[in-house]
């Protein structure tokens, strides 16, 4: 039995291919694209109609966080928070390209 044939999406077709006196015969898959295709359009009419087909809405996602409840003092903190972070992480960075340091485990590292 081959994988996937049940399901109708593979095609097989037999060939005869003679050497001499010897006959042989070889079986060939391919898939079936248009019977895919037509499954395809099946399964997107019955999401359609259950209004399940249609762009995902994803401006709350693109946004980022929502920072509009801090004051600007507490803006400018996390802004120096972020900073100190982001320089941390780039030395850290430039001392493993520089000594061939590896992180062992978070927050340690090792000399290799």
């Amino acid at each position: 039995m081959t994988p996937g044939g049940e399901t109708g999406l593979l095609i097989e077709t037999r060939r005869s291919i003679r050497n001499g006196k010897k006959t042989s015969v070889v079986r060939e898959y391919a898939f079936d694209r248009g019977l895919f295709a037509e499954l395809r359009e099946t399964l997107k009419q019955a999401a359609i109609e259950k209004g399940q087909w249609g762009e995902i809405d994803r401006t709350e996602e693109d946004r980022g966080p929502d920072y509009s409840h801090l004051s600007v003092e507490e803006l400018r903190e996390r802004q120096a928070i972020f900073a100190e972070t982001r320089a941390k992480l780039d030395a850290l960075d430039a001392a493993r390209s520089n000594t061939g340091l590896i992180e062992a485990a978070p927050g340690s590292v090792e000399q290799c």
